[in-house]
C-alpha cells in the first residue's frame, strides 16, 4: 500500500544534479550583469542595445534553469493516489523509454467498466438521460451481486472492423469483494426507449 506522494523510485540524479549546479551558477552569473546594466543604463554609460542583449541572455539562463530545476524533480516517481502497487515492471539500473510503464497501482477510488457496444444501440440512446439508465455491473465471481454504476462516457467513432463505441461505466468496488483490472462483467440498462 502506498500514499499519495510517497516516492517510489528515484532514476540516477548525478548528471541532472551536476547538470542543475552549471544552470544556477549560469543564471546567477547573467542575472547579476542584467542587474549591473540596468544601473549602468540610467548613469547612460551604455547602449540600449547592450541592456537588450544582457536582458535575453538573462531570460535564456532563466528558462534553463527552469528546465534543470524540472528534470531533477521529475526523476523522482511518487505515486499518484493512495493505492496498492499490483505490478512492477522495472528493476536496478534499468535504462526507460519514455511512457514506458514502471509500476502500477490499483487506486481505493472508483472502477469502470468498459465494453462495446453496436452503432445501432448508441444511435438510439437518448443524449439527455444518460445518467439515468438505472444501470448495475455483475462480476462474474459474484454474479448475485448487483453494483450501482453509472454513465461516464462512450467513444464518437466506432471501431472500424466491428462498427462498436466502446462505453465506459464507472461504480465503486463493493467491500466484500476484491475487484481488480480485467476481470469479467456484465453490465445491465434500461434499453433505451422507442420513441
Amino acid at each position: 500500500y502506498v500514499k499519495s506522494g510517497e516516492i517510489l523510485a528515484r532514476l540516477d540524479q548525478q548528471e541532472l544534479t551536476t547538470k542543475l549546479k552549471s544552470a544556477q551558477a549560469q543564471y546567477n552569473n547573467t542575472h547579476k550583469e542584467y542587474k549591473r546594466a540596468q544601473r549602468l543604463i540610467k548613469a547612460d554609460a551604455i547602449s540600449r542595445s547592450e541592456l537588450d542583449l544582457r536582458k535575453s541572455k538573462n531570460d535564456i539562463d532563466q528558462a534553463s534553469l527552469i528546465s534543470a530545476k524540472k528534470a531533477l524533480a521529475d526523476s523522482v516517481l511518487m505515486a499518484p493516489f493512495d493505492g496498492n502497487i499490483a505490478k512492477v515492471s522495472v528493476t536496478a539500473q534499468q535504462v526507460l523509454q519514455a511512457g514506458e510503464p514502471a509500476i502500477v497501482i490499483l487506486g481505493s477510488g472508483g472502477l469502470e467498466a468498459k465494453f462495446n457496444l453496436p452503432t445501432r444501440i448508441i444511435a438510439r440512446a437518448n443524449n439527455n438521460d444518460k445518467t439515468h439508465l438505472g444501470a448495475y455491473i455483475t462480476l462474474d465471481s459474484a454474479p448475485s451481486l448487483k453494483i450501482p454504476a453509472q454513465f461516464k462516457q462512450v467513444t464518437l467513432t466506432a471501431d472500424a472492423s466491428s462498427q462498436t463505441h466502446e462505453v465506459t461505466f464507472a461504480f465503486a468496488a463493493p467491500e466484500n469483494i476484491n475487484v481488480l483490472p480485467g476481470m469479467n462483467a456484465l453490465a445491465w440498462f434500461t434499453p433505451p426507449s422507442s420513441d
